[in-house]
């Protein structure tokens, strides 16, 4: 593969010699495009690259898409000599025809989107995709800019503005809305409780502080998203989604979180439940809890049976919540396949849908789970959830007993967290609350 590079010692040179080109690349997940431009791929003696493009359709991003398919395939590649550009003006031209040619690249072949970087408006953060629609909307800003300032971060502003203007001049206005307007934000919860108990206060959301979250998603306009337009919408049956939607999530099933959800079946939530943990087996789910303190009752099948009758959708977190990553290929299947077996056999309706444990999966685990017959799978990791989004490695945000109104909402609005300064202060704020209450209950208790 070739990359690209500019005029030997220019400053051009300088940026597009770095590993990273794309602008935003923030929320990278484990399925993403290359970090670098793909310029060219030269043909092996085996065939693999002609095999690779036979039906793809010519243009600037086909390189691209080539190697995407080889990767796939896991082809071994490595980066040959950069093709050279004269100037800046030139790059922006480059990245120009290829937006315009990735765009007939997903209508040809529809999967490559999550590799592609026409599939990854949604790996910037909410920052990012704010100045990127502003300069769009006023193209001749990120050139000025380029022209001006002259730096690493000029360049790929410029590129970057330069790719989607491409996309869009291209692309028919349903297919840009499906690419930079169609998101949606997942909410994970797990106790639902408001117990405080040491190792779980950030964890723990009051029943009515989760209620007041969910009054507030309705008076902004928010609507759960059925699990079915979700699978429609990644597999590309449904081409976009209304604004404003969201899922509702809770991780481990504990009793309290399976009580409560089933009081809202309106929000559409799903609770995913460890198989064996629920039919007793006994086990520590948070890593923060101390040794000595007693594990949170876990919700029975009898209790996740009653949910199910209330409109919870019941998915899978496993049968023992392990971190699948360390586990062989057999346990790996047991864990997966044997969670889902676990749920049918309980009489449970099964939802195809899986919370990675701890949020930690590989390219293992996400082939495991596919082969499992998952539909959709969850990490942990923050932003919103794009049609360039791969459906096993789904974003989500963690709501937390310290989010006030304004840490919800912008969690709400971008799928992120709120900013480290803040998220101090929220906490500052929380542990002084949780020290009042404590010591108003042993006042209480002594006096």
């Amino acid at each position: 593969m070739r990359t690209l590079t500019g005029p030997q010692g220019s400053r051009l040179a300088a940026w597009l010699d770095s590993e990273r080109h794309f602008h935003g690349d923030y929320f990278r997940p484990l399925v993403a495009p290359f970090t670098t431009i793909v310029a060219a791929v030269h043909a092996n003696d085996d065939g693999s690259v002609t095999k690779a493009g036979a039906d793809l359709p010519n243009g600037v991003a086909r390189s691209e898409a080539v190697a995407v398919r080889l990767r796939r395939d896991g082809v071994p590649v490595r980066w040959g000599e950069p093709v050279a550009l004269r100037s800046a003006r030139e790059l922006e031209e480059f990245c120009r025809s290829r937006g315009r040619s990735s765009v007939a690249l997903v209508r040809a072949d529809p999967s490559l989107l999550t590799e592609l970087q026409i599939g990854a408006w949604f790996q910037a953060a909410s920052k990012g995709r704010g100045l990127r629609r502003v300069l769009l909307r006023t193209g001749f800003l990120a050139t000025l800019l380029r022209s001006v300032v002259r730096s690493p971060a000029a360049f790929r502003i410029a590129s970057d503005v330069a790719f989607w203007s491409g996309v869009r001049s291209e692309a028919t206005k349903e297919e840009w809305s499906r690419l930079t307007r169609s998101s949606y934000v997942t909410f994970c919860y797990h106790r639902l409780a408001g117990e405080m108990r040491r190792g779980e206060e950030q964890l723990d959301v009051p029943p009515r502080q989760f209620r007041r979250q969910l009054r507030t998603l309705r008076l902004l306009g928010y609507r759960p998203l059925p699990v079915e337009d979700v699978i429609a919408f990644h597999a590309g049956e449904l081409s976009t989604l209304p604004r404003r939607r969201y899922l509702l999530t809770a991780d481990d099933a504990y009793v309290d979180a399976a009580t409560t959800l089933q009081e809202v079946p309106a929000a559409l939530p799903i609770l995913f439940v460890s198989t064996e943990l629920s039919a007793g087996r006994p086990a520590r789910l948070s890593e923060s809890l101390p040794s000595d303190l007693p594990q949170a009752p876990i919700a029975d099948w009898e209790l996740l049976r009653s949910a199910a009758r209330a409109g919870v959708a019941i998915g899978s977190h496993t049968r023992t919540h392990p971190s699948l990553t360390k586990l062989e290929p057999r346990e790996l299947e047991d864990e997966l396949a044997g969670a889902r077996t676990d749920i049918s056999r309980e009489g449970v309706p099964e939802s195809p849908l899986l919370a990675y444990p701890h949020g930690r999966h590989d390219e293992g685990v996400r082939q495991a789970a596919i082969e499992a017959g998952y539909t959709l799978a969850f990490t942990t990791q923050v932003g919103r959830n794009g049609a360039g989004t791969d459906r096993w490695c789904l974003h989500r945000v963690g709501i937390h007993a310290r989010d006030g109104l304004s840490a919800f909402l912008w969690k709400t609005f971008t799928g992120e967290q709120a900013t480290e300064l803040w998220e101090r202060w929220q906490l500052r704020r929380e542990r002084r609350r949780l020290g009042r209450l404590r010591r108003s209950a042993a006042e209480d208790a002594t006096g």
